[in-house]
């Protein structure tokens, strides 16, 4: 890296990418780097955020004309990392046919207290009420 030690004084509307312009660096980040190597100071510079583009939604439902977002969506941050959905807010609900395939022996793990062999039975025999 090429830059002289000298003061800038940040003004309003500075940015990494000016200031690399300015100081003829090789981007943004050279320029970061050689600000927080030297400077005591917190860095004070604007980082210019774009709007990114959502991956792996789902394209099934729209809201307000845009697809809806799940827990395997992901969003590019501009710094180089992932934006997920850690929690949706919303629950899933177990089938009938999920209900009987599902190993009793493992749902007793989750719930001790639940005898799910029993309740197996009460849902094969409800077929014709909702569940």
């Amino acid at each position: 890296m090429n830059i002289s030690r000298s003061v800038h004084v940040v003004q309003k509307g500075d940015t990494l990418n000016s200031l690399a312009e300015k100081f003829a660096t090789k981007d943004e980040a050279h320029l970061r780097a050689f600000h927080k190597l030297y400077c005591p100071l917190e860095d004070l510079l604007e980082t210019e955020v774009a709007a990114g583009k959502w991956s792996k939604t789902y394209d099934k439902v729209k809201i307000l004309d845009k697809k809806c977002v799940t827990e395997i969506s992901e969003l590019k941050c501009s710094t180089g990392g992932k934006i997920t959905i850690l929690k949706h807010g919303q629950q899933s609900q177990s089938s009938k046919s999920q209900v009987k395939k599902a190993n009793p022996r493992e749902q007793h793990l989750y719930n001790p207290i639940m005898n799910f062999e029993e309740f197996q039975e009460e849902i094969s025999s409800k077929n014709n009420e909702a569940w």
